[in-house]
């Protein structure tokens, strides 16, 4: 790709206004919608990455860095990577608790396409109107986030929200999910093979961006749809470096460029308009504490990490010494002071900032490449990880959990060697031998009567984290090959256990063996 690029005039108001993603939603989506069906060159992957580049440039010039990136720039790159890994470790959590305890996913694919394209445009313009960058982000985004394909088909938000959960929700992964979309990963591709760090730099912000949108747009409608508050973002107020007299020239220029295309009696209308919508994002700003992101308050004001401001113009401010010193050893002693050339370097810094209750041991390991785990079997496995104790977590109610285990070590070895198999790979035959030997087990201990466990329930559980709709077929093929070991019915969960330990099990336990699925 060539190294630079021509100018390409578009009006500083030429996307849809991001003020009207709350104040007119319905018209700002059809503006949107518009330029997405129009194939305008405004959400044209190539043109997009083309002005970005621009844009980062006339940034570098104006600053005077040493680099192409300003250091600034580059770690508030690495705090919008650091947010994105820690709304979708957010979302992670929220989809668990609501497939699991709230049956969103049944309730969701239930309600008709005027339901789900309420809770969609509203999503859309929550997330578009938190700042002016994520507004501009969903002209990266017209593969997904466009009102019809987010609620013709209910099973989209399902999906979306199964691939942003992540396969183990105990730490905030270093890189978040990305939603492959072929223009952009061919662009992706070709910056790859290149050495162009401002390029690599463009193409990164625009594609964080992307995904950090698309993020609040489903974390959106699922916290619409169940009547939870919507996310929101706090956007870190950045101390200005221009003089007043720059600032006014800078005004002046948008005006010039609205009057320009527009003429003089419209362009200041719209030049006015903007420079408002500016001001009312920028009061809704604030300074955060780079290590605990406690807002400064009014008659506060933060210390900044001198070293960092003096030698290279970044700003990390922070509420208190403790803070400083809690950054310094996470994250802040990697960069200090230092001009980072390159995202990976600056990356090298990123810490997430969300606090997470450490499990006091991992019972199953990651799952195998290419294997996705349902988000029912994350919480599953989380649950098992916090309890390491516990053999399996059995739903037998709509809303009534139970933990059990096996005492008689033999028996115990074979069922977590199955489990673990299962949990790691989807392996259908194993799956179908762990969830036989779950339901024969409490039955034949008859838990329906004496406990009043709900076996269809621990079934449905069973099918919603394995995502296999044929488990009860193949459980009954199961217990056929139990019943075929006729001499011991053994199921095939513990056919390698001896006849010896099998008959020393019976004769411990209560076991009715007369009792079938």
């Amino acid at each position: 790709m060539a190294q630079s690029f021509r100018a390409i005039a578009i009006p500083p108001d030429a996307f849809p206004k991001v003020q009207d993603a709350s104040t007119k939603p319905e018209q700002w989506n059809t503006e949107w919608e518009n330029l997405f069906l129009s194939k305008s060159f405004l959400v044209d992957p190539q043109i997009n990455f083309r002005l970005t580049v621009i844009q980062q440039q006339a940034r570098s010039v104006k600053v005077g860095v040493e680099g192409p990136i300003s250091a600034d720039d580059m770690y508030s790159f690495v705090i919008l990577h650091e947010s994105t890994c820690e709304i979708q470790h957010r979302i992670g959590i929220k989809t668990i608790n609501a497939f699991s305890k709230k049956d969103f996913e049944k309730r969701w694919l239930d309600v008709g396409v005027d339901v789900r394209r309420k809770h969609a445009l509203r999503a859309l313009a929550n997330g578009c109107s938190l700042a002016r960058n994520l507004n501009q982000a969903r002209a990266y985004s017209f593969d997904i986030l466009r009102v019809d394909h987010l609620s013709q088909n209910g099973k989209v938000l399902i999906d979306l929200l199964k691939a942003i959960t992540p396969d183990d929700i105990s730490v905030v992964l270093k890189d978040p999910y990305y939603f492959p979309e072929k223009t952009w990963d061919a662009l992706k591709a070709e910056q790859e093979r290149g050495n162009n760090e401002l390029e690599k730099y463009a193409l990164r912000e625009i594609l964080i961006l992307r995904t950090k949108l698309i993020y609040l747009v489903v974390e959106g409608m699922m916290d619409s749809f169940l009547d939870e508050a919507l996310p929101t973002v706090v956007v870190q107020k950045n101390r200005d470096q221009r003089s007043a007299s720059e600032k006014q020239e800078a005004v002046r220029a948008n005006v010039n460029m609205m009057k320009l295309v527009y003429g003089e009696r419209e362009g200041k209308a719209r030049a006015r308009a903007e420079f408002e919508a500016y001001k009312d994002r920028k009061s809704r700003r604030g300074i955060l504490c780079t290590n605990c992101e406690v807002p400064e308050s009014d008659g506060q004001k933060f210390q900044r990490c001198k070293k960092c401001w003096d030698l290279v113009g970044r700003d990390i401010p922070y509420c208190s010494k403790d803070c400083q010193v809690k950054d310094w050893r996470i994250r802040h002693k990697e960069i200090c002071g230092k001009h980072v050339s390159t995202i990976d370097e600056a990356l090298k810094s990123s810490a997430p900032r969300t606090a997470i209750p450490a499990p006091s041991s991992s019972q199953i390991g990651p799952p195998v490449s290419g294997y996705k785990r349902s988000p029912f079997l994350v919480g599953h496995i989380r649950e098992l990880d916090m309890n390491p104790k516990v053999d399996f977590v059995l739903r037998i109610g709509p809303n009534e959990f139970v933990n059990i285990d096996t005492p008689y070590p033999p028996i115990q070895k074979l069922f977590r060697a199955a489990r673990d198999k299962a949990m790691t790979t989807g392996d259908k035959v194993t799956v179908a031998e762990l969830c036989h030997y779950i339901i024969w087990f409490c039955r034949a201990k008859w838990y329906d009567k004496e406990k009043g466990f709900n076996f269809d329930a621990t079934i449905e559980q069973m099918e919603k984290e394995f995502e296999f709709p044929e488990l009860r077929k193949a459980m009954l093929e199961m217990q056929d090959r139990q019943w075929a070991d006729a001499q011991y019915r053994r199921p095939p969960l513990v056919y390698s256990l001896s006849p010896k330990e099998w008959i020393a099990y019976l004769r411990m336990d209560k076991i009715d063996m007369e009792r079938r699925l």
